[in-house]
C-alpha cells in the first residue's frame, strides 16, 4: 500500500501594498458620544418605549373587545390620550 503525499495549495506571500489604505474598523469610525447626550438618549428611549407600550396595550384591549376596524396613527394617539406625540 502506497501513501500519496497530500498536495497543499500554494499560497501567495502577504505583501504590504503602500497604495492600499488600511481599513478602518466600524467601531472606531462611529462618532464618540459624551455622557450627557447618552443620558438624554436613554431618557428619550424610555419615553418612546412608554408611548409604544400604551399603544400596544390599547390595541390589545380593542382587539379583545372585538373592535376590528383599522385606525390611523392620529386616531390611536387620540384614543390613548397622547396628543403631544406625532409621527416623525
Amino acid at each position: 500500500i502506497e501513501k500519496k503525499a497530500k498536495k497543499e495549495p500554494e499560497r501567495e506571500p502577504i505583501r504590504d501594498d503602500p497604495k492600499k489604505k488600511p481599513k478602518v474598523s466600524s467601531a472606531s469610525a462611529a462618532p464618540k458620544i459624551d455622557i450627557v447626550s447618552y443620558k438624554t438618549m436613554a431618557g428619550s428611549s424610555q419615553y418612546k418605549f412608554g408611548v409604544l407600550a400604551k399603544i400596544v396595550k390599547h390595541m390589545k384591549t380593542r382587539h379583545q373587545e372585538g373592535d376590528d376596524h383599522p385606525l390611523t396613527l392620529d386616531e390611536i394617539l387620540d384614543e390613548t390620550n397622547q396628543l403631544d406625540v406625532g409621527p416623525k
